[in-house]
């Protein structure tokens, strides 16, 4: 797609303003794929590379969050039904970017229902998480923050630990 070209293109040179990548820059995708790239040395192989590579971590957290909050059984199936589901896949070798959304997603998922049931650490874990992977695709932010948001005062009851992954999370998008 003329997504994916831009994205090819900026392999070599990150501009925005003149579409390469797409805006808003993606600037963390653009640095993983830069590094992929240079071993494999062929964008096409590096963004399959990439979308394979963030898809499985996908069905890793997905058996994670799912053990997390169910059971262990649960978690499988969940990862299960992620392996088998076509809109997944395609979408993800279609495009690179896909996959983060759900990486991500659930990463951040999974610190927040680890702060939300009292481990305080994981509000920090979260906003780390969705900072970063709010680099790889920006409109995370819009998703989950309110979500880390909520799971973190739930579970710290404390406003300074809430400000404190704030800071975290705003260093990180900076």
């Amino acid at each position: 797609s003329v997504d994916n070209v831009n994205l090819a293109f900026s392999l070599d040179k990150f501009d925005p303003r003149i579409h390469q990548p797409q805006p808003p820059g993606y600037p963390f995708f653009v640095g993983f794929a830069r590094i992929v790239n240079f071993v494999l040395r062929d964008p096409e192989r590096s963004f399959i590379a990439i979308s394979l590579l963030v898809s499985g971590l996908s069905l890793l957290a997905a058996f994670s969050l799912g053990s997390r909050m169910f059971s262990c059984w649960a978690g499988a199936a969940g990862s299960f039904l992620l392996l088998v589901n076509p809109v997944f896949w395609h979408s993800s070798l279609d495009g690179p970017l896909r996959p983060n959304l759900a990486l991500f997603s659930l990463l951040t998922a999974y610190c927040c229902w680890r702060c939300w049931n009292g481990e305080k650490q994981f509000a920090i874990w979260g906003a780390a998480a969705l900072g970063i992977g709010s680099g790889f695709r920006p409109d995370l932010i819009a998703f989950v923050f309110p979500v880390w948001l909520i799971s973190s005062w739930v579970g710290t009851r404390s406003w300074l630990a809430v400000l404190k992954g704030l800071a975290v999370f705003a260093a990180i998008v900076a």
